[in-house]
């Protein structure tokens, strides 16, 4: 059996939302809402302006692919407000309004589970702490964690300005990668998302340089060039020696980019197993 050309391939990771899947996002964030505003206590904290709704992730980060993205909610409360308490509020409101069985609750986040009208859907209940930052409760440390949305947003579309949005269209590439690996269920590590976009955010601005590939005549083999170009930086720089890898932060550029040694080992194994489905599956030559 021949494989599959790699330029080709690219270009169907890459893919826009299609109308349906449109809709069903449309209808998780409209069905979330409404379940919020039924609660008299909710509904009066986000007409005080002391309850934000915003929606993040790769929808507000256009780095979303078919199949590959849950949406990402952020219900942002005021800073004087107890997080285990407003957490712990959020969650009986939402398994109230979806039954215990759609309502999960994870470390960080609390998920409503996708149905035939809407996608999978990850709520983080955080509090605000400055225009940058908010903390969400870790429910096994007990302890608040601090995230930076608005920087990682802001960072990521600045790279996107300099480089016609082609870092995002990377960033979709490997989630569809991504996500065909997992339906595959050939390997066994993961990644997040969140992490994808980290990785090729950390590699040199310089490779999502259109021009840098001149001397490939064809589009779709510029893009090829320009996703390998990617993955072997990646490897050079970020995963080459765990020592060196304090040099690296989130989109944030705040946050470290690895945990320990053991999360630095584990996105290793990922992208190990990412040459394995390249070499397996694909021509990536052509």
């Amino acid at each position: 059996m021949s494989k599959k050309p790699l330029s080709k391939q690219i270009g169907l990771w890459d893919n826009a939302q299609t109308n349906s899947e449109k809709q069903q996002t449309e209808n998780s964030i409209g069905e979330i809402k409404r379940c919020l505003n039924k609660d008299s206590e909710l509904q009066k904290l986000i007409n005080n302006g002391k309850l934000l709704f915003i929606i993040r992730g790769s929808i507000a980060k256009s780095t979303n692919v078919t199949e590959a993205s849950d949406l990402d909610l952020h219900l942002i409360f005021s800073k004087e407000y107890n997080l285990k308490e407003r957490k712990d509020y959020v969650n009986e409101v939402l398994r109230k309004g979806f039954g215990n069985s759609n309502v999960i609750r994870k470390d960080l986040a609390i998920s409503v589970k996708p149905s035939i009208n809407r996608v999978s859907t990850d709520i983080l209940v955080c509090k605000a702490v400055d225009n940058q930052r908010v903390d969400a409760l870790s429910d096994i440390t007990k302890k608040e964690v601090p995230f930076y949305p608005t920087l990682d947003e802001k960072n990521i579309n600045q790279l996107n300005a300099s480089c016609n949005n082609n870092y995002s269209k990377m960033v979709r590439a490997y989630k569809g990668l991504k996500n065909e690996m997992f339906k595959g269920k050939k390997y066994n590590h993961y990644v997040t998302s969140f992490m994808i976009e980290c990785l090729l955010y950390n590699v040199n601005p310089e490779l999502y340089d259109i021009k840098r590939y001149r001397d490939e005549k064809i589009i779709e083999n510029k893009y090829r060039k320009m996703f390998l170009d990617v993955k072997a930086t990646i490897f050079s720089a970020q995963l080459n020696n765990f020592e060196k890898t304090h040099e690296f932060k989130e989109t944030n550029c705040i946050k470290k980019l690895f945990e320990n040694k053991k999360h630095w080992q584990s996105v290793k194994d990922f992208c190990i197993d990412i040459n394995t489905q390249l070499r397996t599956e694909y021509d990536i030559n052509i």
